[in-house]
């Protein structure tokens, strides 16, 4: 098939991705105007498997299945190239600068976690097609002199504000390595700071705020990558938050010295978790 026939944006790109920069550009369809002043941002770094990942979705359904990787990387090294010239043409002083991780830095960071299994065809095509693009995507890059930072475990300190263009949320983890971070969601292009990420938490209701850290985000898990705890662990951590008023900026000093006054079993995942 054609990959011309996926779903683009006013930026000629995948759609989630163009939706993307059209909220930072503030001429998104459902978000004319950032509730965060977006002219402090310095950089954008985007994930390369989040590029891959948009394209997939912008292809009908139907079709999906005839996607063919070796054409995805050509669209994909066309969008790589699209992306800063179509900030500029709309005065956009951010760098856009991209990135992969390292197939082992999930791993590394998450010694314990229980990691989701692609189970249906489906799920298994797409894991073959997010590696196979995202990586060949990477060389491409590479050989043709265009910067793309390949990160092993944490990037390295960076001044500054930088939004982070990603579906993975533990990306966000990298926090400290930053002045400031912030996330430039696809699709809704709203950028949220760290007091929002709970969002990207797995079983949290948008109305139910919660502490995003490495525990939270191993105990309920994400759309991604990462499997939930029991479903008992995952009680009585909310319940432990609601009684002990904790709300997304609860520090990690206080959530520590509420668990140890809990139950054997929370305080058995977090020692094992954090």
């Amino acid at each position: 098939m054609e990959l011309i026939e996926r779903e683009v944006g006013k930026i000629p790109v995948s759609i989630g991705t163009s939706l993307a920069f059209e909220g930072y550009l503030g001429i998104h369809p459902n978000q004319p105007k950032q509730p965060l002043d977006v002219k402090t941002v310095k950089e954008i770094w985007v994930n390369l498997r989040t590029l891959s990942r948009n394209l997939w979705q912008a292809v009908p359904s139907a079709e999906v299945a005839n996607l063919n990787p070796a054409e995805a990387v050509d669209i994909l090294m066309q969008e790589v190239q699209t992306i800063p010239v179509a900030l500029a043409q709309n005065n956009a002083r951010a760098k856009v600068r991209y990135y992969i991780t390292g197939k082992d830095s999930m791993k590394w960071t998450f010694p314990k976690a229980t990691f989701k299994q692609a189970r249906t065809p489906k799920q298994m095509a797409y894991e073959v097609y997010e590696r196979y693009t995202s990586i060949e995507l990477y060389r491409r890059m590479k050989d043709e002199g265009l910067e793309v930072i390949l990160i092993d475990r944490k990037p390295p300190p960076n001044d500054g504000t930088v939004a982070l263009l990603t579906h993975y949320p533990s990306d966000l983890l990298w926090k400290d390595n930053f002045q400031r971070l912030l996330l430039l969601e696809s699709h809704t292009g709203k950028l949220k700071p760290w007091n929002l990420w709970y969002t990207k938490l797995h079983n949290i209701a948008e109305a139910t705020p919660m502490p995003f850290n490495k525990f939270t985000l191993q105990v309920f898990g994400d759309s991604v990558d990462i499997e939930p705890q029991p479903r008992n662990i995952i009680g009585q951590l909310k319940q432990l938050a609601l009684s002990k008023r904790w709300s997304p900026v609860t520090t990690d000093a206080k959530m520590y010295h509420d668990i140890q006054s809990s139950s054997k079993e929370l305080k058995e995942a977090y020692a094992k978790l954090r």
